[in-house]
């Protein structure tokens, strides 16, 4: 799944964590958000019948200001 969109931050941290637990709860691998700047920018890669595939996920829209440090 991409979760690198200007959405992800709407409802703010907790939900955001709690979007990401609840995917990984489920099983559904996702790419373009994490926990730390590693996990975010990092693609995933799925093995799937002799195929490697990598998934990377990016946005550069933002709904806050983007000048602001957020974490």
């Amino acid at each position: 799944m991409a979760t690198a969109n200007n959405h992800m931050w709407d409802c703010g941290e907790r939900a955001f964590f709690e979007t990401l637990k609840n995917l990984e709860r489920a099983g559904v691998v996702y790419a373009g958000a994490g926990r730390n700047y590693r996990k975010t920018y990092s693609p995933v890669f799925l093995d799937h019948n002799g195929f490697r595939i990598a998934f990377l996920a990016v946005t550069d829209v933002w709904n806050q200001d983007p000048w602001r440090a957020t974490p």
